[in-house]
Formats: C-alpha cells, structure tokens, sequence
C-alpha cells in the first residue's frame, strides 16, 4: 500500500490533491486517468485507503473482571489495540483520569473518542457510532 503523508500534494493541470488528514476511519483518494500523468515520480492514489483507526488504547487495571472481559471482545472482533497498565504508570493514571474523568477502568480510547467505565456489551454501539468498517459486529 502506497503512503500519502499528511502536507503531500499532487498537482495537475485538472486536478489539485492535498492530504490533509489520515485520522479518517474510510478515506479514499482516487484518480481518473485518462491521459499520462505530469509528474514521472507521481503516487498512485488508488492505493491510498485507510480503513481503521489509527490509534486503539485500552486503558486497564491488573486484576479487572471488566478490563480482561474488553480485552477478550476487542481480540475476539480482531481490533488492534495497545493496552495500559495505568497502575504500572503514574502519567498514564493520570492521563486515563483526564479522558474520561474518572479513575475507574476499563477506558477505550480510538483517535479520541473516549468510553469510559463499560462493559463489554456496550463496545458494539461504540464502534457503530464511530462507523468503524473494520470491526465485525454479530
């Protein structure tokens, strides 16, 4: 998959392309080529598609029926996601506190939408408001 860095841009004498973002869940750039393209080093857009967030944490404590029952859905639906000890770091309690404004756990957060607090059945409504194309909810 070709990668189109945020600031690239492609000009053409009929089109214009800025990347201005990649935190999109769906983004697809595409070109319609109907004659050769100016630029003998231009990316092939077709290829520039993300679809999945780029960033998954799950903020937990050691010993939490909850945080190991989200661990076990976000595994099971095959999300990628990092997972935080907030009791193994002082600055990671402090900053799950500041997301969610509470300090109990589990905390999800995806590219800053934060759910604080839950049980595993409330993560299929999560990532179905956030249209996430990538998760396979049953």
């Amino acid at each position: 998959m070709a990668e189109c860095p945020i600031g690239s841009r492609f000009n053409g004498s009929s089109y214009a392309i800025e990347v201005t973002s990649n935190r999109a869940e769906v983004a697809v750039l595409m070109t319609m080529r109907t004659r050769p393209l100016p630029f003998a080093n231009f990316p092939d857009l077709t290829h520039c598609i993300i679809v999945k967030p780029k960033s998954v944490r799950l903020f937990i404590k050691p010993y939490c029926g909850w945080c190991d029952k989200a661990m076990r859905w976000l595994d099971q639906h095959g999300v990628d996601y990092e997972t935080i000890n907030v009791m193994d770091d002082e600055a990671a309690y402090d900053e799950m506190i500041r997301l969610s404004g509470q300090d109990l756990a589990p905390v999800i957060d995806v590219d800053g939408d934060i759910l604080a607090d839950f049980g595993p059945e409330q993560l299929p409504d999560f990532f179905k408001k956030r249209g996430n194309a990538r998760v396979q909810l049953h």
